[in-house]
Parts: structure tokens; C-alpha cells; sequence
């Protein structure tokens, strides 16, 4: 399998983040290698926009409205896609509320 630039500067920064810790939230270097990956999305979106549409002369608003508005339609949904993520944490993260209440239940037979 083929790996990107934003994975190996994921592997250097949780490398030297959590290199030598035996205990560490194993979900932060998950969580910031698909905030490091939507940013650059989202950069390259607007780069490729520009390049493959800057002289673009032949559409109706003008050219920069529309790759502004082209590349603000696809980050959008890069944006969401890391913020889904973030909400599905808050109930599926092994440090959430959530998920230590379903613990302690279970390990209770579902009463306290």
C-alpha cells in the first residue's frame, strides 16, 4: 500500500508526541492524521481549482467568484467528513461518557 506526504508527517509528529510513552490515548494520532489530511485536501482543492480553471473566461460570474465557490463546495464536504468523525467519537471513544457508562453497567449486570 502506498502512503502520502501528510502520513509520514503524521508518523514524525506522533513519533515524537507519544514516541517514548507507554500509555497514551491511542485515538490522537488517528485524529490528527484525518485534520492534517482535510487540510491539505482542502489546499490542493483550491490549488488544482485554480490551475485547471484559472483562465476560465467564458463563465458567467467572474473567473475567481467561481473557483472560490467551486473549491468552498468541496471543502465543505472535507470539513464534514472530519467533523463526522469527531461527533461519532463523542459516543464510540473508549474515553468518552458514553462508552464508560456502558462499561460500568455491564460490569454491573445493567443495574448500580
Amino acid at each position: 500500500m502506498r502512503r502520502s506526504c501528510p502520513f509520514y508527517f503524521n508518523l514524525a509528529l506522533a513519533t515524537v508526541r507519544y514516541g517514548g510513552k507507554k500509555n497514551f490515548n491511542w485515538e490522537a494520532p488517528l485524529t490528527e492524521l484525518v485534520w492534517i489530511t482535510s487540510i491539505v485536501s482542502i489546499v490542493v482543492c483550491f490549488i488544482a481549482t485554480k490551475l485547471l480553471l484559472g483562465d476560465s473566461r467564458r463563465l458567467r460570474r467572474g473567473p475567481t467568484e467561481t473557483l472560490v465557490g467551486l473549491s468552498a463546495i468541496v471543502s465543505c464536504g472535507t470539513l464534514a467528513s472530519a467533523l463526522i468523525m469527531e461527533f461519532t467519537k463523542i459516543f464510540v471513544s473508549t474515553s468518552s461518557r458514553h462508552v464508560s457508562e456502558v462499561t460500568n453497567a455491564s460490569g454491573h449486570g445493567g443495574r448500580r
